[in-house]
C-alpha cells in the first residue's frame, strides 16, 4: 500500500531522530515534489536511512555492492517524480492479497523506515498462510545487509513450504490506526513470524 509509505515514512524517520531537513526531503520525494534533476542527489541524501548500518560500516556495504555490480539501475528522475505524483497516490493491492495461493515468505528489516515490520505484518496477514521473517540489524534491504540470514530463511522456507507455519502471532504489532484504515482487507488469519537475528 503506497499510502502507508507516503504517510508514515517521514513520521518514522522523525521518531528515529533524523533531521527535520531529511524528514521533509523524504516527504517531498514520496509525493513527487523533488524536481527530476535533483532526484539522484535526494536519493544520496536519503541513502543512510535505508540501512541499519551507518558511517564507515554503511560506506563499506555500499562499496561492496558497487564492486559486485549490484547497482546497475539507471536512475532517471522523471519516472520517479511521475510515480510519486501520479502512480503512488491511492495505489494499493491490499484488497487482493487473499487471492495469492502460493506459499509466501515476507521478509522485513527491523529498521526499515519505508515499509517497517508492522506494515510487513499487514502484508503477511493478508496472504493466506504467509510467513513473516523479521531480520534484526537490517533496514530496507535485508538481503544486502544480512545476506547469510536472508538466504538461510529463504532456504528454510523453500524446504518447509508445505509444512504448517510456526512462530509467534504478529497481529498485535500492527498499529490500530493502520488496521482501521485498511478495514476488511485484513479479514484473514494472522501471519506467523520468526525473528531472525545475527550471530
Amino acid at each position: 500500500d503506497a499510502s502507508l509509505a507516503r504517510e508514515h515514512a517521514p513520521r518514522i524517520l522523525a521518531e528515529r531522530g533524523y533531521s527535520p531537513k531529511l524528514v521533509r526531503l523524504v516527504e517531498r520525494f514520496f509525493t513527487g515534489r523533488v524536481p527530476p534533476k535533483q532526484v539522484q542527489r535526494a536519493l544520496l541524501r536519503m541513502g543512510p536511512a535505508y540501512h541499519h548500518r551507518q558511517g564507515l560500516s554503511l560506506a563499506w556495504l555500499m562499496a561492496r555492492d558497487l564492486v559486485a555490480g549490484e547497482w546497475r539501475t539507471q536512475l532517471r528522475g522523471e519516472p520517479l517524480t511521475f510515480a510519486g505524483r501520479v502512480l503512488m497516490p491511492g495505489w494499493s493491492v491490499m484488497d487482493r492479497l487473499r487471492e495469492i495461493a502460493a506459499p509466501t515468505l515476507v521478509i522485513a528489516g527491523r529498521a526499515d523506515f519505508l515499509f517497517p515490520p508492522e506494515h510487513q505484518a499487514l502484508l503477511a496477514m493478508g496472504i493466506p498462510n504467509a510467513r513473516l521473517r523479521i531480520v534484526e540489524r537490517a533496514g530496507h534491504n535485508p538481503h544486502s545487509e544480512q545476506p547469510g540470514i536472508v538466504m538461510r530463511a529463504v532456504a528454510g522456507f523453500l524446504s518447509q513450504a508445505a509444512s504448517p507455519a510456526r512462530g509467534d502471532n504478529q497481529e498485535a504489532a500492527v498499529p490500530s490506526s493502520v488496521r482501521q484504515r485498511l478495514g476488511k482487507s485484513l479479514a484473514v488469519a494472522p501471519a506467523r513470524t520468526e525473528e531472525l537475528t545475527t550471530t
